[in-house]
């Protein structure tokens, strides 16, 4: 493309700027919601990661008892003697066993730190100066007691403990109290992000942890000047194929596997939105140009008439697009980038640990929203610019009013949205009864997109045959003007209209999805359990196995049955096992038994659930191998159930006694849940529980039926709160969409309400007959996306059953109350556009061309 055109580019830009104007703000959130996603994210991730590796300063290998065998990733415990067999092979210098696990500080309240995701560990001292991980932050010494313990720098200003006062911490025992020995950071890192740090003396380390004369691994330093290489390769000989020989390194990188996962599946989930936002942007940006090539018609062809090609004006008007979206997504990264250092300082403000050291920003969290600005805007534009150069050079000249066009037919979105249900019926189908949905959430998908891309479709046919509709009344004179022209020219409100399709669709389907789960949870705990009384941690991540003993005792307590959870393998399947007690399940639970009895539960038996017992092809009396991560045990199957969801809160397909439990998993592991069956006043013996438990486990909460009912379906609204939160981006893209569109329509039709206002038109009704249209098309766009977000919504449910949404419901009112926002967020879209269209000066927009 020569000087020439490129000077043509760069006019074009300035003389179309107000039109380009509201695309360039599109593509600005979207590109920021992109880099903000990005940038929030590696933030948290190096966080993370710098914790951990720091965890490993002054460490040179990392003795650990190899596998794991289960398929969760996290590693089992070995007998503190290894130490004492590494330290005497050559070339190791020291050899320190380290243990480790979950410990919670008390605040001053009594309550407990609370940190989201971020783990809250209890570790040993076991290094033997200053110069490993572990440092002290000011005054104050190493833990030298078992009375002592040294707590992070964050953790300690955050509940206003200094050295020398009493803290207290929970862990896999009662609470107690230790005296306040030094605030540490890790390798000099004080801020943690979170992770809250509490440090003992080895032996108090595993008393606390539950880990009595066993260690998680061994550090080992190397000689100076030895080889750690070699002396890795001698220390994993010496130790056989029981142990993993790592460096510190590639240790710090295995550490925070289930973290790393959560950021994972954070990122996923905020680059979805994103992307959802990307694509409403793209529909403002082809009407914004399909608007502009219509009006440069006549300037076109007089190019082609001087002598410049197709091909260069398609150039031509691709390079405005990438000026576009390269100004625009520069914009888009500082914004997002700035969002995601002001989103951390809203958690800090609200009481969220997050790192307070800045923002990690990435090369690539910089240029991959660049990019994708520049080719969405790209894309966008590049079917109406084509559409633009091909129209032929006399009539370009002769007329420049827009091409409408040949309408569509209706037959492509109805033929669309059947083989769309097809899909979607197929991937229901293929879902089955179990848990396993396989490729069936693929078709649903699929099913879905194409479900909206049905019902954009529609928008064309609808609106021209709603608009050419005569009513029995004609009603005011400029509504009927407003019709008229939805009539002639439909697909300039389809464009808006389509947006507010996408993101209508998006919000009813998560409200669908949502009331059905709420339902299920519900429906699920009144028919699942018989229990009383529910004990649960407050974040739900498991607390001491010592409470469900203190409850036994409670008078009015008839029944105590601790629940534990964890991935397992069942014949080479991962699930999700539950550890009960055999000898209270039928007293606290209803699993809806199929075949056998639950009572028959005991040691060396499980229950398994029928669906998965029918994919396994056992019946009562078989056996099936189930892997844990210490062993794997051969189990007798003496029941099928139905209920797999009985807790309300995790699908087991299997469910096996908690002896069986121990010996797979250990004897430390937290119970997350424990039902209390109760005789008698029940408010009363909730009352007398709690007073037992407040002072030492105070981790612990203490729910009646009802209220961890309540709880569980917040739990849902809180998920669904979230995601609609994200939704507000591309809801504000969506509705721009309905002002961009009633912006270039009042500029389109400048001398067209010129002449109106010449014959007498008031001021106030062209404001009525701009709002008419923006109502017009943000209803239409709303009713099919509303239609279209209930099917894909029931359909995800349903093809979720597995997973425990049981129970469909449409909520009705939320639904309903959605669309009236977005009609009266229509409506306030065409303040501006209406305000223009009433400044028109009408001498000039009467003369001109």
């Amino acid at each position: 493309m020569g000087a020439a055109m490129w000077r043509l580019t760069i006019r074009g830009l300035a003389a179309h700027r107000v039109r380009l104007m509201l695309s360039a703000v599109a593509v600005v959130l979207g590109v920021a919601f992109v880099a903000g996603s990005l940038v929030l994210t590696d933030t948290l991730d190096d966080t993370y990661s710098g914790v951990f590796r720091s965890a490993r300063a002054g460490t040179d290998l990392v003795v650990r008892l190899a596998g794991p065998a289960g398929p969760e990733g996290s590693g089992e415990r070995f007998p503190d003697s290894v130490r004492d067999r590494v330290a005497d092979i050559p070339g190791v210098a020291r050899a320190d066993g380290v243990v480790q696990g979950r410990v919670r500080i008390l605040d001053r309240s009594g309550e407990p730190v609370t940190t989201g995701v971020a783990p809250n560990l209890g570790v040993s001292w076991s290094q033997p100066d200053r110069n490993g991980p572990l440092r002290v932050v000011g005054r104050g010494r190493p833990p030298r007691s078992a009375g002592e313990v040294a707590i992070d720098a964050s953790t300690a200003q955050r509940i206003g403990a200094r050295v020398g006062d009493r803290v207290r911490l929970v862990g896999a025992d009662a609470a107690r109290s230790y005296r306040l020995s030094a605030r540490i950071s890790l390798d000099g890192v004080e801020d943690l992000g979170g992770v809250t740090v509490a440090a003992f003396t080895l032996g108090e380390a595993q008393r606390v942890v539950g880990a009595p004369g066993e260690l998680d691994e061994v550090a080992v330093r190397v000689d100076p000047g030895a080889d750690p290489e070699r002396v890795r390769r001698r220390v994993a000989r010496a130790l056989g194929d029981r142990f993993d020989v790592w460096t510190a390194e590639r240790a710090a990188r295995s550490s925070g596997t289930r973290l790393r996962d959560l950021l994972a599946l954070l990122r996923g989930t905020l680059l979805g939105f994103a992307v959802v936002g990307m694509a409403v942007a793209g529909l403002l940006i082809g009407q914004t140009f399909a608007v502009v090539g219509a009006r440069r018609r006549r300037e076109t062809a007089l190019l082609r008439i001087a002598g410049a090609t197709g091909r260069q004006v398609v150039a031509t008007s691709l390079a405005e697009a990438v000026l576009l979206g390269l100004v625009a997504g520069v914009v888009g990264v500082v914004v997002g980038t700035v969002g995601a250092a002001a989103a951390l300082a809203v958690l800090r403000a609200v009481g969220s640990p997050t790192p307070t050291g800045g923002i990690h920003v990435q090369v690539a969290s910089t240029v991959i929203p660049l990019v994708v600005g520049v080719v969405a805007t790209v894309v966008a534009a590049l079917p109406a610019t084509v559409r633009a150069a091909r129209v032929p050079v006399l009539v370009a000249l002769t007329d420049d009013r827009p091409v409408v066009g040949r309408r569509r037919s209706v037959a492509v979105p109805v033929a669309l949205g059947v083989g769309s249900l097809l899909l979607v019926g197929i991937g229901v189908g293929r879902a089955g009864p179990g848990p396993r949905i396989d490729g069936a959430l693929i078709w649903v998908v699929v099913g879905a997109v194409g479900l909206v891309a049905a019902g954009v479709l529609a928008l064309e046919p609808l609106v021209a045959r709603l608009a050419r509709r005569r009513p029995r009344s004609v009603g005011p004179f400029a509504r009927g003007l407003a019709r008229a022209e939805l009539a002639r020219d439909p697909r300039r409100a389809v464009a808006a209209a389509g947006s507010l399709v996408v993101v209508t669709a998006m919000v009813v389907g998560l409200l669908t999805f949502a009331a059905s789960a709420r339902a299920s949870v519900a429906a699920t705990i009144d028919a699942g359990l018989r229990a009383g009384i529910v004990l649960r941690d407050r974040q739900f991540t498991g607390f001491s196995s010592g409470a469900a003993d203190a409850v036994a005792g409670t008078r009015g307590v008839s029944a105590v049955n601790p629940v534990q959870f964890r991935r397992v393998r069942v014949e080479g399947a991962v699930e999700t096992v539950a550890s009960v007690r055999g000898s209270d399940l039928a007293a606290t639970v209803d699993l809806g038994m199929v075949s056998g009895r639950a009572q028959d539960l005991g040691p060396g038996r499980v229950l398994l659930s029928a669906s998965a017992a029918d994919e396994l092809g056992v019946a009562v009396g078989d056996r099936v191998a189930v892997q844990m991560s210490r062993l794997t045990r051969d189990l007798e199957v003496v029941g099928t159930f139905s209920r797999t969801d009985f807790s309300g809160a995790y699908v087991t397909p299997a469910v096996v006694d908690r002896a069986d439990y121990a010996d797979g998993f250990g004897p430390d592991e937290p119970d997350t849940l424990v039902l209390v069956r109760t005789t008698g006043d029940p408010d009363a013996v909730v009352r007398r529980i709690r007073h037992r438990l407040a002072g030492p486990f105070p981790d612990v909460e203490v729910l009646d039926r009802a209220a961890y009912r309540a709880g569980q379906m917040a739990s849902a609204d809180r998920v669904l709160a979230a995601a609609l939160a994200l939704v507000v981006l591309a809801m504000a893209l969506a509705v721009l969409g309905v002002a961009n569109a009633l912006v270039l329509a009042v500029l389109e039709r400048t001398r067209q309400i010129g002449l109106l206002r010449a014959v007498g038109m008031t001021a106030g009704q062209v404001r009525t007959m701009v709002r008419a249209e923006a109502l017009a098309v943000t209803v239409v766009g709303s009713l099919v996306g509303t239609v279209v977000g209930v099917v894909w919504g029931l359909a995800f449910a349903t093809v979720l059953s597995g997973w425990g949404i049981g129970v469909l419901a449409v909520p009705v009112v939320r639904i309903g109350t959605f669309v009236v926002l977005v009609a009266l967020a229509g409506l306030a879209a065409a303040v501006v556009p209406a305000r223009r269209a009433v400044r028109i000066d009408v001498l000039r927009a009467v003369a001109g061309n």
